[in-house]
């Protein structure tokens, strides 16, 4: 996910997989009763590999500017201990850590 706020004119925003644009989106754009834009693109992806770079770009043609965030994914392995002494492995990824590296400004 990746998001701007407080912005104007109305910007567009691209979410890449390794410089590949991602075609499963949806894109939030709400006009705030100041006049600016806050707008939000949210990704789905099927499967996340290690070492997957992500970008996020942001464009406003009118004032020929783009700026883009990237962030590289790893998946994060925990050890955790069981009460019966056993050792599981736990998987997860960091996709909350990746939504607070893509956002441009806080969007709520």
């Amino acid at each position: 996910m990746c998001c701007a706020e407080e912005i104007y004119p109305r910007p567009d925003l691209k979410l890449y997989l390794n410089n590949s644009e991602i075609d499963n989106t949806t894109l939030s754009v709400q006009l705030n009763s100041n006049g600016l834009y806050t707008v939000a693109l949210q990704g789905f992806v099927d499967d996340l590999v290690d070492g997957l770079e992500i970008i996020c770009e942001l464009r406003v043609i009118e004032a020929n500017y783009t700026v883009r965030k990237e962030v590289i994914y790893y998946r994060v392995i925990q050890a955790v201990s069981s009460s019966n002494g056993n050792i599981k492995q736990l998987n997860f990824s960091l996709l909350f850590f990746l939504y607070v590296l893509l956002i441009f400004k806080v969007c709520f």
